[in-house]
């Protein structure tokens, strides 16, 4: 019996999972591929040569509309099957007119996704897409995949965080994984008496650092998160900048505050709770590597100062020695 060879891109790891985990138990479908993106996409369905592509909608370097179309141009046998949102009606009409075969909506029944993957084959006629209750199921699908993303840079940050040996170390891994849970990368860190350690490149020198003193100072002072939605409606003026929201946690141990950890978008951003949870460990995270890396600093300061004290005591006795 001919397999059903399927090629499946999707940028969310979770879906790309389920999906592999859905179809590898059928045997009459076998997984010839994978990918995150639509370039990634491109290049392996040439490799692979499958009869069917199951491609999402919203993809990173090539949207899979784009990709649809390049595809059709060089395999016109190939068929293709969408991964849409409900709600993406006007993209769903773009893509029937660049040949794509059918449309799933995420979170769909097995049921439907495999008799969709075998009508397509087979030049059926695929089932319609059903119902909200399949964007609920997609939303959630969503959630859980976000999670699973934060879980994974935290522990990344876990790892990373553990291993510095400096505060340069701390600093460079704090900018490359906040913006992988927060989605921004204006990033501001200060100590515990609101001085500033580091900021993104971008906000170095700018007028909003000192703009948002009196709010760094009510995170340190409170001990907890901040969240403000509407940043000039709080401080009552526009910024220069732009920036629309702000959301700052504490860099808190269970000794002390050593700082804040400060975030800024040019939009209003309504935070998922798990986001802020994520932004909160992360800062645990963060305040744990500085504590130690000052416990090394203070460890060093005083074997420094041990060894003059017994070289001055020493020079103090022998002047030739000195």
């Amino acid at each position: 019996m001919h397999k059903i060879r399927l090629f499946i891109a999707d940028d969310s790891e979770a879906v790309r999972e389920s999906l592999l985990l859905l179809f590898s138990s059928q045997k009459d479908i076998e997984i010839v591929g994978m990918a995150k993106d639509g370039c990634e996409a491109l290049e392996r369905i040439e490799q692979t040569q499958p009869d069917v592509a199951l491609l999402d909608i919203r993809m990173p370097h090539l949207d899979g509309l784009e990709l649809a179309s390049l595809l059709k141009e060089k395999f016109p046998h190939l068929k293709i099957i969408m991964l849409t949102l409900h709600n993406e009606k006007e993209k769903m009409s773009a893509a029937a007119e660049k040949g794509v075969s059918a449309f799933l909506v995420k979170g769909e029944s097995t049921q439907t996704i495999l008799e969709t993957v075998r009508r397509v084959y087979t030049g059926e006629k695929a089932p319609q897409v059903s119902s909200s209750k399949s964007e609920r199921a997609f939303a959630e699908i969503q959630v859980l995949s976000e999670k699973l993303t934060e879980l994974e840079v935290l522990l990344e940050a876990g790892k990373r965080l553990a291993s510095s040996r400096s505060l340069e170390d701390i600093l460079i891994t704090t900018q490359n994984l906040i913006p992988k849970i927060i989605d921004t990368n204006y990033i501001i860190i200060r100590n515990e008496k609101g001085e500033l350690i580091w900021a993104s490149p971008s906000l170095q020198k700018t007028e909003t650092l000192k703009m948002l003193t009196p709010l760094t100072k009510k995170v340190l002072s409170k001990k907890r998160c901040l969240y403000i939605h509407d940043l000039e409606k709080e401080l009552k003026r526009e910024l220069p900048e732009g920036f629309k929201t702000y959301i700052a946690c504490p860099l808190k141990t269970s000794r002390s505050v050593l700082g804040s950890l400060e975030c800024l978008y040019k939009s209003y951003v309504c935070l998922p709770r798990h986001v802020e949870e994520g932004l909160i460990t992360l800062s645990t995270q963060i305040a744990l590597a500085l504590e130690e890396d000052r416990l090394r600093e203070n460890l060093k300061s005083l074997f420094l100062s041990t060894i003059k004290a017994l070289s001055t005591a020493i020079e103090a006795k022998e002047p030739y020695l000195k």
